[in-house]
This record gives structure tokens, C-alpha cells and sequence, in this order.
């Protein structure tokens, strides 16, 4: 039994040998710089069954001198966003809920000049976006 892992961004194909791999339930997760897909598997005798697959997506972040600019697919999940400095006290945050596509720009005018860092919170996953300010 192989399972055929295909590198979307590269068009290149890995192929994992599962001869030796006990029967159980199973978590695949694959990431690119935009998200992580998760795919629950089951392999009983042999056969392998695909059970589900999510997607989350991380968040896009643009920044200049004034504000940080967000974009961000919670898919209706809730979310918690946090800018944090070095030491990494929480600056600014938000929770969000209820939302299937996130649009957000955040005022850093008054934040002194120095390294931050935007957290983000969803789905179990934390992603983490390091700026300068």
C-alpha cells in the first residue's frame, strides 16, 4: 500500500510506502506558506479510507508605518487577534465570531518604533506574523 502526497506549489509527487503501518485511525496534514490541510484517514487491512479534509487558512498581513492591513478565511470560526511587542505584551486585540472572510485594519500609529508580532488564534492553530514598525 503507498500513499501519493502531491506538492501543489512545486508540481512534485512523494510517495510513502504504508506496508509497515499498524490499522488505525490516521491525521494528515499538509502546509504551504497559505494554509494547512487536514485529512483524516483510516488504514484497516490494508485499505485506506479518506474520512474528511479541512482547510485553514493563515493569515495575510500588510504593514506600513500606520497600520497593519489583515486578511483572513476563519470560515466562520472564531478567531482571537493579538499585535504583541517584543516582550510580548498584548498591544491590540480582537476576537472574532461569526465571520467567513475577515477584512481588518489595524491603527499602529501610536505604537513606538521596534519588533511586534501578530498572533492569530483559530482552529486549534496559532500562526504567528513577525513586523517592524
Amino acid at each position: 500500500m503507498e500513499l501519493f502526497l502531491i506538492h501543489e506549489s512545486i508540481g512534485q509527487t512523494t510517495k510513502y510506502n504504508l506496508k509497515n503501518v499498524p490499522d488505525g485511525e490516521y491525521i494528515l496534514e499538509v502546509e504551504n506558506d497559505q494554509k494547512i490541510r487536514i485529512q483524516t484517514m483510516s488504514l484497516h487491512d490494508g485499505i485506506l479510507q479518506s474520512k474528511a479534509i479541512s482547510t485553514i487558512y493563515k493569515p495575510n498581513i500588510k504593514v506600513n508605518n500606520q497600520f497593519l492591513d489583515m486578511n483572513l478565511m476563519t470560515q466562520g470560526k472564531s478567531a482571537e487577534v493579538m499585535i504583541k511587542n517584543e516582550e510580548g505584551k498584548v498591544m491590540i486585540t480582537e476576537k472574532i465570531e461569526n465571520e467567513v472572510s475577515v477584512t481588518r485594519r489595524f491603527n499602529i500609529k501610536k505604537l513606538d518604533h521596534g519588533n511586534y508580532y501578530l498572533e492569530v488564534h483559530m482552529a486549534g492553530q496559532t500562526f504567528i506574523n513577525d513586523f517592524e514598525k
